[in-house]
């Protein structure tokens, strides 16, 4: 490796967190609340933003839908409305972020059998664990080439709770990440971690 290269490299390391840390992280929280009487899913959300190390409320919505999302019935709570749902639903990324929430919630909130989405699967390169004294959720993912970004998807066995986030990884790394588990109320999950480009991986916590 030539001096040239050693730099570099050596700047390319320097940039990694500045690089990690370009990417918005959000959190949405999402609670089952049932079926109503002509066939509607309801789901309270909340969706927050990571900001200077702490989450921030941007919305928190009650929304009753069908198959189809766009038809969706949005009942925003205005005590916390910090952005409006329709500025929301203009942010691309965001409005991404929740068709890929609620798409998963819902499908799962409509399987028959939950079996096969219930089982780990692909534990042998990535890892899942949890540290019930300290209440933090590890997980590391192992990014490949094209790796940008990763959703992980906490979902309680019985679909009443859920919980998804975006985090920004980085290929050829062992990315670690610590989650804070208090927004997880006591129940039995299956982590989801699902990479733009590498392999989807899971696991399983328990939270009581």
């Amino acid at each position: 490796m030539t001096l040239s290269m050693k730099r570099l490299f050596l700047f390319g390391l320097l940039c990694l967190p500045i690089l990690l840390a370009a990417q918005t992280e959000y959190r949405f929280t999402g609670t089952y609340m049932g079926k109503s009487t002509t066939g509607l899913r309801t789901i309270k959300l909340d969706m927050e933003v990571l900001q200077s190390g702490k989450w921030k409320w941007m919305h928190k919505a009650v929304i009753s839908t069908g198959v189809n999302l766009d038809m969706a019935t949005v009942e925003s709570d205005t005590n916390y409305d910090a952005r409006s749902w329709k500025d929301l639903m203009a942010d691309a990324e965001i409005k991404g972020l929740y068709t890929h929430f609620m798409d998963n919630y819902l499908q799962r909130i409509d399987a028959t059998d939950l079996t096969k989405m219930n089982t780990e699967e692909n534990k042998t390169n990535n890892t899942i664990t949890l540290d019930r004294t300290a209440q933090v959720l590890t997980v590391q993912a192992r990014g490949v080439e094209g790796d940008k970004s990763i959703w992980i998807d906490i979902c309680s066995l019985d679909n009443q709770y859920y919980v998804m986030y975006n985090k920004a990884i980085m290929p050829y790394s062992a990315n670690l990440f610590d989650l804070s588990t208090v927004r997880l109320k006591p129940a039995d999950y299956i982590v989801k971690v699902t990479p733009n480009k590498g392999e989807a991986f899971s696991g399983k916590i328990s939270i009581y």
